[in-house]
């Protein structure tokens, strides 16, 4: 099988919030393991995908630490984000 490197992601993510400045892009839940989805989580972040499903520990902290909020709904991360499926209560992890 064949592993893009992570950073090849960056142009994908530029490019789809380039394109669709309406619509919110989100990270899917079937991005990588390990390190690279870590890496992969942060390139998303800083290339405008506000969006990231299943995120790691390291990503919430790294996002803490830029500012964003953190929050959380419970739905399939192919299903956009609405209200009526947030997750209320301090979830974030420290």
């Amino acid at each position: 099988s064949v592993k893009p490197d992570p950073y090849d992601f960056a142009e994908v993510f530029c490019r789809a919030v380039e394109l669709f400045p309406e619509i919110p892009i989100t990270l899917g839940c079937a991005h990588s393991s390990g390190r690279d989805r870590e890496i992969i989580e942060r390139i998303a972040l800083e290339s405008g995908v506000f969006n990231v499903a299943l995120p790691t520990r390291s990503f919430v902290k790294y996002a803490y630490a830029k500012g964003y909020g953190i929050e959380y709904f419970g739905t399939c991360c192919g299903v956009l984000p609405q209200d009526s499926t947030r997750i209320d209560g301090d979830l974030h992890l420290k």
